[in-house]
Formats: structure tokens, C-alpha cells, sequence
């Protein structure tokens, strides 16, 4: 699975990972509304989890669409 974490970065590319983080943070905040809505679906301790892996296969598809 994607993991920003894993990746080193000099100069410029800093700057393109905050904006990738937070750009993970935002769709994170996106997937987390639809998952609350649907409370039966996941027990509560794994909705952030599963609102990051979500968030990880958005940026995996958007990197594949480039």
C-alpha cells in the first residue's frame, strides 16, 4: 500500500509532499462523512483506518491517472 512515510525528499519535492499529505488528509475527511452515515458498516475504532485506507487508494488511482 502506498506509504508517503517511506518516501525521502530533498529541496521543491518537500513542498509536494505536505501537499500531498494534506491532499490525503482531505480525501481522509471526505471518505470519514460517508463512513459515519453508515454507523452498522464498521465498528468505530476502525472508521479512521478504514477513512485512511480509502484515502490511500484515492491517491493511488489519481498517481495512476497522470
Amino acid at each position: 500500500m502506498f506509504n508517503i512515510n517511506d518516501m525521502k525528499f530533498t529541496g521543491k519535492e518537500v513542498e509536494d509532499v505536505w501537499e500531498l499529505k494534506i491532499l490525503r488528509d482531505q480525501f481522509a475527511a471526505a471518505a470519514l462523512t460517508g463512513l459515519i452515515s453508515e454507523t452498522e458498516a464498521y465498528a468505530w475504532h476502525k472508521i479512521p483506518v478504514v477513512a485512511y485506507e480509502l484515502a490511500d487508494l484515492m491517491l493511488e488511482a489519481r498517481k495512476e491517472k497522470k
